[in-house]
């Protein structure tokens, strides 16, 4: 359980981490308070596109997999924020946290109805809904302290920190919950379509 509460809170968290951080973002890459601040909107668009493709890629190749590329994908966009020496870089970066954080809550509450029924998955979704509502809650008084007495770097560096642990966490902790894969091969333009039917119908 820990696990799937880990791997859902880390991209709601490494969102909220930055919002202190502003000025800091201002003082060193000579950017307006703007253009700093498209940092959040973007990482939110990131993520909310990213998380329409795991699903069925999930439904196919397994969810263990998928939650494992996406923390990969997490850890080298961390990375990238640590060592960016332009914005545009830095929202390189931030784009790649955000695809790839999004993979773990995307996928713990499909990795609990795999193995629950409706009755038992209820109050374990309600764990790891929590933990998406109290990561970033939690993330901007840290990233507030962090920023006033550590600087801008310790900011960057807690998202790569958190990664780096929760991709140990999965690795030794996350079992494959999927019973039976999908064999029908995976386009990402049938993705598109799939999720505008649906958007459609809402």
């Amino acid at each position: 359980m820990f696990v799937l509460i880990a791997m859902t809170a880390l991209g709601p968290m490494t969102l909220n981490i930055i919002g202190p951080a502003m000025p800091g973002l201002q003082a060193v890459y000579g950017v307006s308070y703007q253009a700093a601040q498209s940092m959040v909107y973007m990482y939110l668009f990131a993520f909310a596109v990213a998380q329409l493709f795991y699903g069925p890629l999930s439904d196919r190749y397994g969810r263990r997999p998928m939650v494992l590329i996406g923390l990969g994908i997490f850890l080298a966009g961390s990375l990238l924020t640590l060592i960016a020496n332009t914005i545009e870089v830095l929202a390189a970066g931030r784009a790649l946290q955000a695809i790839g954080g999004c993979a773990g809550m995307a996928l713990a509450r499909a990795a609990i109805r795999d193995v629950h029924d409706r009755a038992g998955s209820a109050s374990m979704i309600g764990y790891v809904t929590s933990a998406m509502v109290i990561a970033p809650m939690l993330a901007s008084p840290i990233g507030g302290w962090l920023f006033e007495h550590h600087g801008l770097f310790a900011v960057l560096a807690i998202p790569l920190i958190a990664g780096i642990a929760t991709f140990s966490l999965c690795l030794v902790g996350l079992h494959e919950t999927l019973a039976t894969r999908g064999t029908t091969p995976v386009r990402i333009g049938g993705i598109i379509v799939a999720n505008f039917r649906i958007l459609s119908n809402a």
